[in-house]
């Protein structure tokens, strides 16, 4: 099964914009992840995500956006960051089954600089309108070795985190759990629903 492409990165002129595409939206996805979302996410919401900020009514209107509810608060664990692809890839197979998930092997950036899993991928289309969809998952660092991140201790042992200049690389860090936070199935890359701003 080949990989399906991505759809565009909020890149308007790439979405179609015609009344049947946008009367299709409105319709109940067809797709092998229809019964698992949540209901669409609402035009307020995607306004609300930073990103979107300067994007004109009519374009955030042909924003299509689901929640994907079985991954939301399911955990990773992981040693070491190299370990984040696979880990996944695992939890993708085993709460949303019967789809081949294409998980890259790097998923760096944030993951590295942050201990903040957060990556688009291919995911079923939505032949309601036809057009391509991907998922977007968000997932937060919330313990190291059993210290949450909300406490003191973990807060500070964050803090000393963020401080290495060895950080990017990928060492073991000690036993973390990730919580995902955000999961979305949307006909943009990064609709960013429920993702905090990151540089």
């Amino acid at each position: 099964m080949s990989e399906p492409p991505l759809p565009p990165f909020l890149d308007p002129d790439a979405l179609r914009d015609d009344a049947a595409a946008q009367q299709a939206r409105a319709l109940p996805p067809q797709a092998a992840v229809a019964g698992q979302i949540g209901e669409r996410v609402d035009e307020a919401t995607l306004a609300a995500v930073e990103q979107h900020a300067d994007l004109a009514p009519e374009v955030l209107a042909r924003i299509a956006a689901w929640p994907l509810p079985a991954l939301l608060g399911a955990t990773l664990e992981l040693v070491n960051l190299g370990e984040a692809a696979a880990a996944l890839q695992q939890l993708l197979r085993s709460r949303v089954p019967g789809i081949d998930w294409q998980v890259p092997d790097d998923l760096g950036g944030p993951l590295a600089r942050y201990l903040m899993l957060h990556t688009s991928l291919a995911a079923p289309p939505n032949e309601a309108v036809p057009e391509p969809m991907a998922l977007e998952v968000y997932a937060a660092c919330v313990s190291v070795d059993g210290v949450r991140l909300d406490t003191s201790e973990g807060e500070a042992w964050y803090r000393g985190f963020l401080a290495r200049e060895a950080r990017h690389s990928l060492h073991a860090l000690g036993r973390l759990r990730f919580e995902v936070r955000a999961a979305t199935w949307s006909n943009v890359s990064y609709p960013g629903v429920g993702v905090p701003f990151y540089l």
